[in-house]
Formats: structure tokens, sequence, C-alpha cells
């Protein structure tokens, strides 16, 4: 009933936007707090609104986003709100409490080094400031302690996965409330996996089934990892049992993303335990269906998955028990190698063709350890809409790397522009960038678009960003914040929807300390951050070079 009534007059301010988005939060309508949250930020131009109605704005609409399993806009979001926390100094408990919420969702997305980047900040002011302030409260710091374990876990460092649950959670044990005893459970039995205890695990996995009751989120991920482990113990007879079950259970619910998430995770997994027995044409029927729902979940999540289930699969090759049960209809090994191609083949319709690259002005040449960290991280943030930093010295290749993230972005099709700032003279920068109008000075004869605004829907990237004055700065974290661009001479601003990439051969964070960058810019563009080590350092890569050069 209050959420009808606070509908009845709603659109007027901003204000009411956010009464209702409250109201719908309590009522747990995450799909209406979407409406809401969307519908205020496109009027949003035109609302009178405080800093702190703009953080609630974007901090309310990235926890439905994040609710609904939509993970790369909640990411977005939450970044709008951390840059208004910051801009406008507000207490540290509001840019603690948004970096808790983005680590939540790099760790979902598997990017562990910028979700323990952003968890490690939780915890520093956890140990500053301690539980005074809402809503950094016992419970928040106890699921920030949760996520450091994944983070570990998931960068094979199990001992100190190891450490956090016997060391450091028992001390808190008797605060646990249902919700931790799950995500506690769920991390037991991730880390017993790890550790090939899968006896153990099951255990675990078990007790998340019970403690969060049939016919929820946490329970049917708890019966997928049961399956898992059954596929890893070369049980795929089982495992499939028991993904035909999780299916028929998510058929008797209501349709919701959040159940669509769980339908296409367990879709994968069918597949290729078909694939693994030699049933094709179930497989083929899987993926089939998985192909109509995919269209509707984040991608960057999904090749996140599906790079996941692929890992699973070579794990089964080192599993000599794994082995020796499996079909005997074709070879083991066979198998793997179908499965693969056809996860192979099944992601290619979901990203561009890597040969768009050298289509675009040139190829990426390494096959070193650190560039293959460094491809990883391009296919995780390329699907998002984030801003990225990439640091190197001159000829790494900052370029090639940024035109690599518009190609696998969900932009590619859209336009690419790169401009040098630092070989334009500040003079002619503003008008390159921002476009002019008619008459806007002596000789604008024309109306013209800038970089900023050609780029719209696209791509710009922006290379040595610590040369451009703090002017300009200033006027391009505005264009980040708003999507408005204003014109030289004009006095109604375009819309635009630009994603930025930044390059620099310098410290950021030495030019803020020196008062040559913007501190709230830097915070805005600093999220994701590929460092491209110098040909020194991968030395293994020159022969891939000379080869290259040489053909």
């Amino acid at each position: 009933m209050k959420l009808k009534r606070l509908q009845k007059r709603s659109g007027k301010r901003l204000s009411d936007y956010l009464d209702l988005m409250k109201s719908a939060m309590e009522q747990i309508k995450w799909l209406e707090v979407k409406r809401l949250g969307e519908t205020a930020l496109k009027k949003l131009p035109h609302f009178p609104a405080t800093p702190m109605d703009k953080f609630i704005l974007y901090y309310r609409l990235g926890c439905a986003y994040n609710s609904l399993r939509y993970f790369s806009l909640a990411l977005e979001t939450f970044h709008k709100a951390y840059g208004v926390a910051l801009k406008h100094r507000f207490g540290p408990e509001y840019p603690a409490s948004v970096s808790y919420m983005m680590a939540s969702n790099f760790l979902i997305l598997k990017n562990t080094g910028l979700a323990l980047s952003q968890y490690r900040l939780v915890e520093q002011y956890y140990q500053k400031h301690g539980y005074k302030k809402s809503p950094m409260d016992l419970t928040l710091h106890i699921f920030t302690l949760l996520g450091l374990g994944f983070c570990y876990l998931y960068q094979n460092n199990a001992e100190k996965t190891r450490e956090i649950l016997e060391e450091k959670l028992p001390s808190y044990q008797t605060t646990f409330s249902k919700t931790i005893l799950v995500f506690y459970q769920h991390l037991k039995g991730e880390y017993l996996t790890k550790i090939k205890d899968y006896a153990g695990a099951k255990l675990s996995f078990q007790e998340v089934i019970r403690i969060s009751e049939n016919l929820t989120l946490a329970s049917f991920f708890g019966k997928i990892h049961l399956a898992v482990l059954n596929i890893l113990e070369g049980q795929p007879g089982s495992a499939i049992t028991l993904l035909k079950t999780i299916l028929k259970e998510t058929a008797r619910l209501k349709k919701k993303p959040t159940n669509n998430v769980v339908i296409c995770e367990t879709l994968l997994l069918l597949s290729k335990g078909y694939a693994l027995i030699g049933l094709q044409d179930k497989a083929d029927i899987m993926e089939k269906r998985l192909k109509v729902r995919v269209k509707e979940l984040d991608i960057t999540w999904f090749y996140v998955l599906s790079k996941e289930v692929e890992q699973i699969y070579q794990q089964m090759e080192s599993s000599p028990a794994a082995l020796k049960n499996w079909t005997e209809k074709e070879p083991a090994l066979s198998v793997i190698s179908r499965t693969r191609e056809h996860l192979n083949d099944q992601m290619s319709s979901y990203k561009p063709d890597s040969e768009t690259e050298s289509r675009s002005g040139g190829t990426i040449i390494g096959k070193s350890p650190v560039m293959q960290e460094m491809y990883q991280l391009i296919e995780k943030v390329a699907p998002t809409n984030l801003p990225v930093l990439i640091y190197g010295e001159t000829g790494t290749g900052k370029e090639l790397v940024a035109r690599a993230i518009h190609q696998r972005s969900l932009r590619s099709r859209h336009t690419w522009l790169a401009c040098n700032t630092g070989a334009i003279p500040e003079t002619l920068l503003e008008s390159e960038l921002f476009g002019y109008i008619r008459g806007a000075f002596t000789g604008a004869q024309t109306d013209k678009k800038g970089y900023i605004e050609l780029a719209s829907d696209g791509t710009l990237f922006l290379d040595e960003i610590g040369n451009m004055s703090l002017g300009m700065q200033q006027k391009l974290l505005r264009v980040m914040e708003d999507n408005l661009l204003w014109r030289l001479g004009t006095e109604k601003p375009v819309q635009v929807n630009t994603r930025f990439v930044f390059a620099s051969n310098e410290n950021m964070e030495e030019l803020v300390k020196a008062k040559r960058f913007r501190e709230d810019l830097y915070y805005r563009i600093n999220t994701i951050i590929i460092t491209l080590p110098p040909l020194r350092e991968r030395k293994e890569d020159i022969p891939l070079l000379v080869q290259y050069f040489l053909k």
C-alpha cells in the first residue's frame, strides 16, 4: 500500500523516486527498483539534486542490478556512486560501502585482482574506524572476510583461505546469521574441493542446501556444486540426474532473472555431461535451450562461467580415478577434446572474432605468463562499460590493448577513436575533444562534433592523459559523471554514451600528490588498471616477435 501511495505522487522530484525505490527495496521488488532507478537516471539532468541524492540513486540502482545478476551494470553504477562520494568528500563509510559492493561484483565475475583490492580498502576502513557507522557493521565485516577467502582461493592461495576459515572467522561464529552460515559453508566447500577433499566438500554443500532450505538460489548453487563434484569423481550419470532435478525444480518457480542464472549454469553443465557419456543429440538440445536464454544474461558473467566449465574438464585430465569411470563408448581424452571444441564454438557466438584486432591496425604478440594474465583481464573487462586505465612505457602497445578492449566489447560495431592528448596544443584540445558551434570563436564557421561526441556508443582512447591541464580534467570529469557534453559556445548539453580508455606512461598517484592531476578524476578512472610489461620483462616473447616481423 505504501508503494502505491508513493507512486501516485512520483515524477515531480528526485526525492519521490528515491522514496519509491526505498519502499520497493524493503519489499524485495528489485525489478521495480530497477525500473524506477533507470527512469530517474534519464530525468536526472532536469531534477534539482544534491550530491547525496545522486549517491543514493546510484547506490540503490546498483543494488538492484546486483540482485538481478546484471553484474557489469552494477559495477558501472556503483562506480558512479563511488565517484560522487569521493568528489564531495562524504564520510569514509560511504566509499567503503561502495567498495564492498564493487568487490562483490568483481568476485562474481572472477576478476579476483580487482575484487581483492576493493576488499582490502574495506578491511582498511574497519581497522581504522571499527563498526560505528551504518552500514559498516560487524555483519558486513564478516562478509568482507568471506569475500577475501574466495579471492585467495581463486588465486590458488588455499593456505590464506584456510587461515580465514579456521583462524579469523571462528572468533565471530556466535554472531553468524543464517545467511552468513550459508556463505561460510559454501566457502568451506569450495576450499575442500580445491584441496581435493571431495567427501568433505559434499558435506559442506549439503549443509548449504539444508540451511538455505530447498528451492532458494543458495540451495540451487549448492546442488550445482554437488553435480560438479560428481563429475570430478568420474560419475557423470549421477551429475546428470542431479542437474535434471535442478531444471525440474526451477521450472516450478516464477520467472526471475536470478532463476535464469541457475538455469543457464545447469544447462551448460548438462550439455557437457551428455557429451561426456556420448549422448551428443541430448547435448545439442541443451545447447539450443542455452542459446535462447543466454541473451538475457550478463555476457561477462557467462564468459567467466564457460571458462570455469572448461577448467572442470581440464582437472579431469589429471585424475586417473575419474578417467577410469568414464564411458566406454569412446576414449575419455577424445571426449574432453570434443567438449572443449563445443565450448569454444559456443563462445564464438557471444564475443567478437579475435581476428578483428589485426584488421584494426595491429596484433598483440606474446605467450609469456604476464601476457596471458593481461589477455584474461582484457576478456573480463571488455564487455563492461567501465573506464580502463592502461599503464606502460612508450612502445609497450597501449593503443593495441585499448583496441582489443573495444573489439571484444559490446560496442565493437560502433566508433573507435584514439586521441593523443599530449600531442595536441592546449588551446586546440578543448575544441578537438568537446567540439564547438558556429560562431563560438573566430574561424568557427560551422558546427563541429568533438572526439567525445563522435565516439558516442563506441570507445574513445585518450593517450598521455597525465599531460591534460587541470581545467580540461574538470570538464572531462563532468562528462563522465553526467554523460552530458557542452560544445564550445553552446548553452544546451548533448547526451553522449562514450566508453573511455585512458593511457599513461607516468605514475598517476605521483601526479595526484604533485597536484598535477585531479584526485576526483583519478579515482573515477583507476577502477580497472592494466599494466603492460616492457619487453625486457618478457624476453621469452622475443622469438615470437621476430617471427611476426619477418613474416
